[in-house]
């Protein structure tokens, strides 16, 4: 007797019917994704632009991208002033060329109410001033302390790392454009000088008369210094084979110039 047959023409004590041919094969192993995108080339070093820098400061301050550099060793510096200071001294945040955050250089104030009356009587140039820079984790990398002056003594800059001395900068006198001399300890002494009055361009040289060290003013509009924050912004620049005590000289020289401009400029009594 014969087994009835199903639709598909098979018998009916037969399993079920083959997957079709067009089915797709499983894996027992988990499939491996691709490798990731190889990450963009970091963007090349470069001139700065300094008006640019200084309408993004405060985006940078927050987002707290610190440099692969130190303060001290890093080859280039912009220096952007903050509108308001700290503690109604002068401040300065410090970033690389790439635009990452460097440190910070601050005018210590120990007493605003002193600082007023200095101020009030004219006598703020000849007192005794005292600048750090300071790392982004709050050290002090380095110490420039201007001491007191009068009105026919030249003021003094003593530049000092973890409270020991490395160099001296004494003003030389001059109704121009002023010019330095730096004393470096067990080296021979640097000159620096100034394009005008007002420091705009500064250059360190040494006896060859080679260029170590610059510090330019950047230029801006009569309409952003009328109608935005006159603040003064720099570009520092040390040259690399200049390296240890006399690098940390020069770099606290140029870095402290608008500072120490400042205060000399409130008071034009000095007998030269």
């Amino acid at each position: 007797m014969d087994h009835p047959q199903s639709q598909s023409g098979q018998r009916g004590t037969d399993g079920p019917p083959p997957p079709p041919a067009h089915a797709p094969q499983t894996s027992s192993s988990p499939r491996t994704p691709p490798p990731p995108a190889p990450a963009p080339p970091p963007p090349a070093a470069g001139p700065v632009d300094i008006e640019q820098r200084a309408k993004a400061a405060t985006t940078i301050q927050k987002t707290g991208y610190l440099s692969q550099f130190d303060v001290l060793n890093a080859p280039s510096i912009v220096s952007i002033e903050r509108s308001w200071g700290i503690n109604g001294g002068k401040a300065y945040d410090l970033f690389d060329a790439q635009g990452n955050t460097l440190g910070l250089v601050q005018q210590i104030v120990e007493s605003q109410a002193k600082l007023g009356m200095r101020r009030m009587i004219g006598a703020e140039e000849y007192a005794a001033h005292q600048i750090h820079i300071i790392r982004p984790d709050g050290s002090v990398a380095l110490e420039v302390n201007r001491e007191k002056s009068s009105l026919r003594t030249s003021p003094v800059l003593s530049i000092c790392v973890n409270g020991v001395e490395y160099g001296r900068v004494n003003q030389l006198a001059s109704r121009g454009a002023p010019s330095f001399v730096i004393d470096i300890t067990e080296m021979t002494p640097l000159a620096a000088v100034a394009s005008d009055k007002a420091r705009r361009h500064v250059v360190v040289i040494d006896g060859q008369k080679r260029e170590l060290g610059v510090a330019t003013k950047a230029k801006k509009s009569v309409g952003k210094v009328l109608f935005t924050s006159n603040t003064d912004d720099y570009q520092v620049s040390v040259a690399p084979q200049l390296e240890g005590p006399a690098r940390a000289v020069v770099l606290g020289f140029l870095l402290t110039l608008d500072v120490i401009r400042e205060i000399e400029s409130r008071c034009r009594l000095r007998l030269r």
